[in-house]
C-alpha cells in the first residue's frame, strides 16, 4: 500500500486593485515543480559500492535536489515579495485618500 500524496493548502486568493491584477493562490509551475521534485525523489537509485551506497553518488544527487528546493523557494519569495509590494501601494494609496478626506 502506497503512502496518500501530501499536497500543500493552497493560499487564499489575492485580489488586488489598481490595474495589477489576480495574483493567483499558488501556480501551477510551484505544482509543476513539485511534482517534478516528487517523481525524481521516487526514482533515485544510487551505485553501490562494497560498503552500501556510494558516497559521492548519493552527495551528487542531494546537490541536485537542494538546486531544486532553493531553486523553488527563490521563485516563491519573488512571488510573495511582488504581493507584499503591491500590498504596500495599496496601503499608501488607501492612506491619501484618507488624509484628503
Amino acid at each position: 500500500m502506497s503512502a496518500p500524496e501530501r499536497r500543500l493548502p493552497a493560499s487564499p486568493p489575492f485580489a488586488t486593485s489598481g490595474g495589477s491584477g489576480r495574483v493567483p493562490p499558488r501556480s501551477r509551475d510551484v505544482d509543476a515543480a513539485l511534482d517534478s521534485i516528487s517523481r525524481r525523489i521516487g526514482s533515485l537509485r544510487f551505485r553501490r559500492s562494497p560498503w552500501g551506497a556510494d558516497e559521492s553518488d548519493v552527495m551528487a544527487k542531494i546537490h541536485g535536489l537542494d538546486a531544486m528546493y532553493r531553486s523553488l523557494l527563490r521563485e516563491q519569495g519573488d512571488r510573495y515579495q511582488a504581493l507584499l509590494e503591491d500590498r504596500d501601494r495599496q496601503l499608501r494609496l488607501l492612506q491619501r485618500r484618507l488624509d484628503r478626506n
